[in-house]
């Protein structure tokens, strides 16, 4: 008996996060050094800039729009490039009708 789309989806979709789980500590993808105090990501250093603040090298105002740009629009930016990306089940519709998405519509069968 064949699985449904969305079963078949959600199985890759949790192979890949194994496979991730299992492989950024081998290939040091992301990681946070508890010795250094910063973070590492794709194995280039990560500061947010707190130790600056720390530091009394910057103002709050500079370490608040850091953390706004370094962390969270980072953040943002890669969720809706993940949620947007071809493949995730949104459905490419005619010219001047608004999209829809193949997972909330109900089965007809």
């Amino acid at each position: 008996m064949k699985k449904p789309a969305l079963q078949h989806y959600r199985m890759l979709a949790q192979m890949g996060f194994f496979a991730l789980f299992t492989l950024t500590p081998l290939f040091d993808l992301l990681r946070y050094d508890l010795t250094e105090k910063h973070a590492y990501f794709l194995t280039y250093q990560w500061h947010v800039g707190i130790d600056d603040l720390i530091a009394g090298r910057v103002d709050a105002q500079t370490a608040a729009v850091n953390l706004i740009f370094y962390l969270f629009f980072l953040c943002l930016a890669l969720g809706h490039y993940l949620l947007r990306s071809p493949g995730n089940g949104a459905v490419s519709t005619a010219a001047g009708s608004a999209p829809t998405s193949r997972w909330l519509k109900r089965s007809t069968a």
